[in-house]
């Protein structure tokens, strides 16, 4: 943080240095921080879609998940192949207990990266949360075939597995 301040007072406009800066606060859960220095990579590079898609993580990290959003749509806008903005995007509104819309998003990041056995998994959850309990099965089933260490599929299966014994196969 230090060195990233000092680079910073040599040269203002130096945005790689306040992006870098933001992700050490990011770090440290300085979320407040973090979203000053993003929003300053955001006003020197408006078209940069990983500041918004930083600062997005800052403000879920900070529970303002409106705000979130926004950003992770901003960079999807600026970027739409960015599975990683679908993919938070998609963990804000899962917070936020809006299903469908998560349920969306985890599709668009498995589609543009299948093996990510993340999204499979949480996109799992918002199948469950939502009383979708086989596509949640088939979803933690495919996290399990790309990781089959994954320890939320695990026991999120076998919970499920448990409370609706008319799923086992």
């Amino acid at each position: 943080i230090d060195d990233y301040t000092k680079a910073i007072e040599l040269n203002p406009d130096y945005a790689d240095a306040y992006n870098n800066r933001g992700n050490a606060y990011l770090d440290l859960e300085q979320y407040d921080k973090a979203i000053d220095d993003y929003t300053k990579v955001i006003q020197l590079s408006p078209d940069d879609a990983d500041a918004y898609y930083n600062r997005g993580l800052a403000y879920r990290k900070s529970e303002q998940y409106d705000n979130s959003i926004d950003d992770f749509t901003k960079a999807i806008q600026l970027n739409p192949d960015l599975a990683e903005a679908y993919f938070n995007r998609g963990n804000a509104y899962l917070d936020l207990e809006q299903y469908d819309k998560a349920i969306d998003d985890y599709t668009k990041a498995i589609v543009l990266n299948p093996d990510d056995a993340d999204a499979y998994y949480n996109r799992g959850l918002g199948y469950a949360y939502s009383g979708q309990y086989e596509k949640a099965l088939n979803d933690w089933d495919k996290a399990l075939e790309i990781d089959p260490n994954h320890s939320g599929a695990i026991k999120n299966r076998n919970i499920l597995l448990e409370e609706h014994p008319e799923l086992k196969p």
